[in-house]
Parts: C-alpha cells; sequence; structure tokens
C-alpha cells in the first residue's frame, strides 16, 4: 500500500468508511446496522471512527447532507 501513501489498515478503513456513508445515504439503517454491515466491531467504535474521519458523527453527517446536498469528507 506505500505506493497509496496509506497503510493496509487506514486503507480499509476508508473503504468501510465510504461504505457506510452510502448506507447512511441510502435512509434504510440504523447507525447500529450499518456499523455491522461495514466491519466494525461496535457501533460505538463506529461513531469514534466516522467522527475522527469526517470531523462530524454519522446522524450529524446524514443531517447535514440531507440539508446542504453535499457529503462532509475531509480532504
Amino acid at each position: 500500500m506505500e505506493e497509496y501513501g496509506t497503510t493496509p489498515q487506514q486503507y480499509i478503513s476508508r473503504l468501510r468508511l465510504t461504505a457506510a456513508t452510502e448506507l447512511l445515504q441510502s435512509g434504510y439503517y440504523s447507525v447500529s446496522e450499518i456499523a455491522s454491515r461495514c466491519g466494525f466491531s461496535s457501533s460505538s467504535y463506529f461513531i469514534k471512527v466516522f467522527r475522527t474521519h469526517y470531523g462530524v458523527t454519522p446522524k450529524n453527517h446524514t443531517e447535514v447532507t440531507a440539508f446542504t446536498g453535499k457529503g462532509g469528507k475531509k480532504s
């Protein structure tokens, strides 16, 4: 993964978070269901990782996205 400038764990985490944001935007699943579907050990760990990466909680991300039509992803 060196050519991508990230560790394997970071790469996998980014893939999981991308899948999670898609599921959040669908509006069909709860945060705990999304955490489970995306391979996080618990919803609290998922929320912690999500907040670290995006700067907001999954619920807040969904509200901001619904309001603005844009994602809140950090660069």
